[in-house]
């Protein structure tokens, strides 16, 4: 008998970090990125396919997107062999959040070390964060109690990094997003803007997002 290694130990702890449990027709799945679907043009899926044949459904890690849809973060040839031969196959899931801290390991190129849960939701852009000023947490902390919902502005390179549905962690705990417009001109709310804000946003495109607390 062998004794145990601390790889061992670590696909263990892996292994029960994440749910795992077959793809459902219900979930909305992103490909990691497209393949060729055509195993005789595709030397690497055929020997997918082949050790597939034997090995049955595979299990491909995910990341659980806050618009509720499961982005794969490997296995573009296991799914595809998976269709090819009417399997279904397993998702282990990682939410962005709540896994953030832990630490799986992946075949990417240049990536074949240890990496964070949050620094792979990084580099896909499914990063759950959202910043706000600190001068303006208890401005939005008292927006949200009264109403319900509060509304937040974001220019330049936060342009387009929110969409409607997904829940974020914040310094206001978690929100989620209901809303995102892409505006241009006056600001549907510019008699609460100063006037700094007002010059900076002349004439540039911003998107206006309303979201709400999520509440335990």
């Amino acid at each position: 008998m062998r004794s145990i290694t601390q790889e061992d130990v670590r696909r263990a702890l892996e292994k029960k970090s994440a749910t795992t449990r077959p793809l459902s027709d219900n979930d909305a799945f992103v490909q990691f990125h497209d393949i060729e679907k055509d195993p005789k043009k595709n030397e690497h899926l055929a020997r997918v396919l082949d050790k597939m044949k034997t090995m049955g459904s595979p299990t491909v890690r995910v990341l659980q997107g806050g618009d509720g849809r499961l982005y794969a973060i490997e296995g573009n040839h296991r799914m595809v062999a998976a269709g090819i031969l009417g399997l279904t196959p397993n998702v282990k899931i990682y939410d962005p959040v709540s896994d953030a801290k832990k630490t799986i390991t992946l075949d990417w190129d240049k990536w074949h070390e240890k990496k964070k849960i949050n620094d792979i939701a990084k580099h896909m852009g499914l990063d759950k964060d959202i910043e706000f000023p600190y001068e303006e947490t208890e401005a939005y902390k008292d927006t949200l109690s009264r109403n319900g919902h509060a509304y937040t502005t974001r220019t330049d390179n936060e342009m387009g990094k929110y969409t409607a549905g997904f829940t974020l962690t914040s310094p206001l705990g978690k929100i989620t997003i209901e809303d995102v417009k892409r505006l241009t001109g006056r600001h549907p709310f510019d008699s609460e803007l100063t006037d700094e804000q007002r010059k900076y946003l002349a004439d540039k495109e911003y998107d206006l997002i309303r979201f709400k607390k999520v509440t335990p």
